[in-house]
């Protein structure tokens, strides 16, 4: 987790894109790896708007199962 710190995350889409997360998601990302228990396999709802290869998030949140 330590090099997406400093680098930012990003997440892959069911339909295998790639999207780079804005500094707002990075934030809520980094808040949500640090509180959630799942270890491997974590899905998130992300909403937002796409520009380019990035999301600007304005909501990022676990999906439960």
């Amino acid at each position: 987790m330590d090099s997406c710190v400093t680098s930012g995350y990003a997440v892959l889409t069911s339909d295998a894109k790639l999207y780079k997360l804005d500094q707002a998601g990075n934030e809520s990302t980094e808040a949500i790896l640090r509180a959630t228990t799942t270890k491997s396999g974590l899905t998130v709802v992300v909403e937002g708007t796409i520009d380019g290869d990035v999301i600007k998030v304005t909501k990022i949140t676990e999906k439960t199962k």
